[in-house]
């Protein structure tokens, strides 16, 4: 990203990660957790997760995962996918990942509020991914 804010959302993300959830409405104010960094392990070149956590608290364990995009593209969100299966299989929890469009400017005029991906069986039928 070329934006200016990059480095400050960056450095929010790993020194501040519980305020950065918390900025964002993932955590509740209030609720005691428990969060930490998940070192940068899936680097695999084109494919970089942005910014991972295991977050224990009141509604369990399970990982949170943030993409940060300046400009929205179906291709670099459908990797999400892909990100979400690495990381599940990786830490064995439940992983719930989010993508923070850093700029309104390039964002489309109809910005989806959740994204599903479908995976195709043997037979053509479509079931989501989880």
């Amino acid at each position: 990203m070329k934006n200016p804010h990059d480095g400050d959302f960056k450095d929010l993300a790993e020194d501040h990660p519980e305020l950065l959830l918390r900025l964002l409405g993932i955590l509740q104010p209030g609720t005691k957790t428990q969060i930490s960094h998940i070192l940068r392990e899936l680097r695999l070149e084109p494919l970089a997760i942005d910014h991972a956590y295991v977050v224990e608290g009141d509604a369990g364990k399970y990982v949170v995962h943030l993409e940060a995009v300046t400009k929205w593209n179906l291709k670099q969100t459908a990797s999400m996918a892909l990100y979400q299966f690495l990381l599940k299989r990786q830490e064995k929890l439940p992983v719930v990942s989010h993508v923070i469009l850093m700029a309104e400017k390039y964002a489309p005029k109809v910005l989806p509020s959740r994204l599903l991906y479908v995976r195709k069986t043997a037979f053509g039928l479509r079931h989501p991914i989880k």
